[in-house]
């Protein structure tokens, strides 16, 4: 069932910014959310720690400084890391009018040099002690302008069907030649196809698919080595590879943590 929440996390600070609001706000090591969705548009800026997002097909983990979009009412599930995560939370009402300038833009605008730019100016501002309202102004501006330019088009219904494909048999082995003969087009262009149009690797999409089913698992009894076995990864070690440098922290302390998280009042 579909939760309504404002952010799951701990507000510091809040500013109001030509009818939107910028927000400090951390969230705590470890921190799974279910499924749930919020009424504004909602522009991220991770400043430090780790989170993955998933919203259905799109699965994302957005790197210090990066700029994850999400759309009003999308569905979307998170998973924080080992040492938590501070963000600034841009929320803009579904009715505001850069709400309708942004449609159509979702995910990381990590290809956009101009955004990273407008970035940086948005935390300097919001650092600032004097003349700040001025200051995020412009910049929030700036990055609102720069992320509308970040826009691609939709990925054509050959490539969200293979990751429908991708997302059904997450735990088995990822071929590119059996993908591409699946999708009927060759495998140099459905690499460079399914980078360009998601931002991601085809093979960073389909591990983070099995890291966010693996990390789920923890909450249950089951062994990490029949997690990593079950989840598509070759071996334990593999497994806490890619798990402690996607989470900060390797799988077995994150385990003990969700379940001192489980025990708390």
């Amino acid at each position: 069932m579909i939760q309504l929440s404002a952010t799951h996390g701990l507000p510091l600070e809040d500013v109001h910014i030509d009818g939107c609001r910028l927000t400090e706000v951390t969230h705590r090591p470890t921190l799974c959310i279910s499924p749930h969705e919020h009424d504004a548009l909602k522009i991220c800026i991770l400043l430090e720690g780790a989170f993955t997002e998933r919203d259905r097909l799109n699965i994302r983990s957005p790197r210090a400084l990066d700029v994850l979009v999400r759309g009003s009412r999308r569905a979307h599930a998170n998973q924080y890391g080992g040492r938590g995560a501070r963000s600034l939370l841009l929320e803009i009402p579904p009715d505001h009018r850069s709400a309708g300038d942004l449609t159509g833009v979702e995910g990381i605008a990590v290809q956009c040099p101009e955004t990273m730019r407008a970035v940086t100016s948005v935390v300097r501002a919001f650092r600032r002690q004097s003349d700040r309202t001025f200051a995020l102004r412009m910049a929030v501006r700036w990055l609102l302008a720069s992320i509308r330019g970040c826009r691609r088009p939709p990925p054509p219904a050959w490539l969200d069907g293979l990751r429908e494909y991708v997302v059904e048999h997450w735990a088995e082995p990822i071929r590119l030649n059996q993908l591409a003969a699946f999708a009927g087009v060759h495998p140099a262009y459905l690499s460079h196809a399914f980078r360009h149009y998601f931002g991601q690797t085809l093979s960073v999409y389909s591990q983070a698919i099995r890291l966010f089913q693996a990390t789920e698992l923890l909450r249950s009894a089951t062994s990490i080595g029949a997690i990593a076995v079950d989840c598509g990864f070759f071996d334990q070690s593999h497994f806490t590879h890619a798990f402690e440098r996607q989470h900060q922290i390797p799988p077995g302390l994150y385990r003990k943590a969700l379940a001192e998280n489980a025990a708390r009042p």
